[in-house]
């Protein structure tokens, strides 16, 4: 994290998209099929800021709540729990 002083995980999570698929679009490189953030809603929130303030339509995007298990999708208001027993 170059630009984004104390602890700011969404302000985090802007400057490495950002900076990341700025690069890739720059470099002519292949975007991944999916982009899995880890963190919850305000995480997938902050990944899709970047991409819309960098102009670029963002892969497959979810993310995911390690503690309570739980995956976000970008326009979808509930979240997928998971099973902590499952595999």
């Amino acid at each position: 994290i170059k630009t984004v002083q104390g602890v700011d995980d969404f302000a985090s999570m802007r400057e490495v998209v950002s900076r990341r698929f700025r690069r890739l679009r720059d470099e002519d490189e292949v975007f991944p099929d999916i982009l899995l953030i880890d963190g919850g809603k305000g995480q997938l929130n902050a990944a899709l800021d970047a991409f819309k303030a960098i102009g670029i339509d963002p892969p497959c995007l979810i993310s995911l709540a390690k503690q309570e298990e739980e995956i976000f999708r970008p326009g979808e208001s509930e979240s997928i729990r998971l099973s902590t027993h499952s595999a």
